[in-house]
């Protein structure tokens, strides 16, 4: 005999039931043991993460330089590697973009003042801020302004993507996030100090530092605020987030490692001086510049010093982790490769200029400024 409607509807909706069970749990799960990770992009310190870590061949043995673009009054922010392009401001008052492999100029952009934020490529556009108070977005192929959105101060910060919307702080002590179509302000947080940290995005919260001395959490959908955590200091450093984990600096010296969901400290090591750098994390190392002139590397875990390494003069510019090996440039003029085990230096390559620019790696080049922008190989 066939079943009646009622019996059947029951085995209908236990069933439904069973599978929205599995759905949670599976979210749930996922949850648990997803890392903040998100799709690779053209971005400051390599991802949306900013662990300054790039999945690249890099160069263990230097051959020398590749070629070196002149027409600049130097360069403090990061370039950009992106569709065979690199992309960067420069004290010029112009953003560049230049042919990867030949060095030469592609485009520009006119701006009033120098652009020390280093830029953030996603489909067509190119985003940075600039000193004359403004943020552009401009067309990738091209260097035409798509739009421009003015702040009240200079902006240092540099952006970050994620789902139509960009992020960036200002030395107007704002923090800014803006529709990435047209420019419009989808909601802004006040701090009590310059913001100089770029943002670092992970699960549901953006995270930044202060010069008002506090380590910020924002919901990145709103802009509430999340949590904070106060140093002894201001922060200029930006975060690297990992596992659950913010690694930060400040100019109180010190390496903070925080719990990224609740704001707690885990721990906190101490360096000779302060600290304007951002960290670089690989596996179970942590390495961070500071300005006593020395690389710091630490475990990750629990602080402990493995290793540091003294240059000529501070270190200012925030290291970078391909395959083995820690690249960072120093205001001594040199650019220093070593290993990210032993701490030992593998090469240097001076350049007699002051080097702020941290370098991005791609494939088996490595770019820099200073007082011209480098392509090494």
């Amino acid at each position: 005999m066939p079943e009646d409607n009622n019996k059947i509807q029951i085995r209908e909706n236990h069933a439904i039931a069973q599978v929205s069970s599995f759905l949670r749990i599976t979210n749930k799960l996922l949850s648990l043991y997803d890392d903040g990770k998100y799709e690779k992009q053209a971005v400051f310190r390599a991802n949306n993460n900013r662990t300054g870590e790039y999945k690249e061949k890099g160069i263990k043995y230097l051959n020398g330089l590749y070629w070196k673009f002149h027409q600049l009054s130097g360069v403090n922010s990061t370039p950009l590697v992106h569709n065979n392009m690199l992309l960067f401001g420069s004290e010029s008052k112009y953003f560049f973009a230049l042919d990867q492999q030949t060095g030469e100029e592609i485009w520009r952009f006119k701006t009033q003042k120098e652009i020390r934020s280093s830029a953030l490529v996603h489909k067509n556009l190119v985003f940075f801020g600039g000193f004359d108070t403004y943020f552009y977005a401009i067309q990738l192929n091209n260097g035409i302004l798509k739009w421009k959105y003015k702040t009240e101060d200079w902006i240092f910060s540099s952006p970050v993507y994620l789902d139509y919307t960009i992020y960036f702080g200002s030395m107007d002590k704002t923090f800014y996030a803006l529709d990435s179509i047209t420019g419009k302000l989808k909601w802004k947080f006040e701090t009590n100090g310059w913001i100089i940290s770029s943002p670092a995005i992970y699960k549901d919260k953006i995270y930044f530092g202060s010069r008002d001395k506090n380590i910020y959490a924002l919901n990145i959908k709103n802009g509430d605020l999340c949590w904070k955590y106060k140093t002894e200091a201001g922060v200029h450093s930006s975060p690297a987030i990992t596992n659950n984990v913010l690694y930060i600096g400040s100019i109180d010296k010190s390496l903070y490692a925080i719990e990224a969901n609740s704001g707690n400290l885990i721990w906190k090591s101490v360096t000779g001086n302060a600290i304007f750098s951002s960290s670089a994390v690989s596996g179970n190392y942590i390495v961070i510049g500071s300005k006593d002139g020395k690389l710091h590397c630490f475990e990750k875990t629990n602080g402990i010093k493995i290793w540091e390494f003294t240059a000529g003069r501070a270190f200012h510019s925030s290291p970078a982790i391909s395959d083995g090996i820690v690249y960072a440039g120093s205001d001594d003029g040199n650019l220093y490769a070593i290993d990210l085990q032993s701490g030992i230096e593998v090469w240097r390559y001076s350049t007699y200029e002051k080097i702020r620019s941290s370098v991005v790696v791609d494939k088996d080049r490595i770019y820099f400024g200073g007082k011209y922008l480098h392509a090494l190989y």
